[in-house]
């Protein structure tokens, strides 16, 4: 809520700054709660679009971005999650990236053309230096 009354109050730069801004997890739960309609996920998914353009964005975001553009995932996949989805019954593998590297590629064409990685690796290197 307070991210509401900060967007509406105009005071940008408070909202852009708190850390709680980045603790969402994007389930919409709010959203389809809302009693007025209203969808803060999305208000609080276009504050982090502005406060990236601003350079305000934690570091475990950042390293999130840089997994992405070399393996395609967040989490990427390890041995300890392969022996896990084998005694399941599943691929070692899930349908994803790690399956398919082919469209490895186009997932870095996405991030090179917004310069993500670019400015993920800039801000990493800033900060931690």
């Amino acid at each position: 809520r307070k991210f509401m009354r900060r967007a509406v109050l105009g005071l940008e730069n408070e909202a852009l700054n708190d850390p709680d801004l980045w603790l969402c997890t994007t389930c919409y739960s709010c959203t389809d709660r809302c009693p007025r309609d209203i969808a803060p996920t999305d208000v609080i998914m276009a504050m982090r679009n502005m406060a990236f353009t601003h350079d305000i964005i934690p570091v475990n975001f950042l390293k999130t971005v840089q997994a992405i553009y070399s393996s395609g995932h967040g989490v990427p996949n390890n041995d300890v999650n392969r022996a896990a989805r084998e005694r399941l019954g599943l691929t070692r593998d899930p349908p994803t990236t790690h399956m398919y590297p082919e469209y490895m590629p186009g997932i870095r064409k996405i991030l090179d053309h917004y310069h993500l990685k670019e400015n993920a690796d800039r801000i990493v290197k800033e900060r931690e230096g």
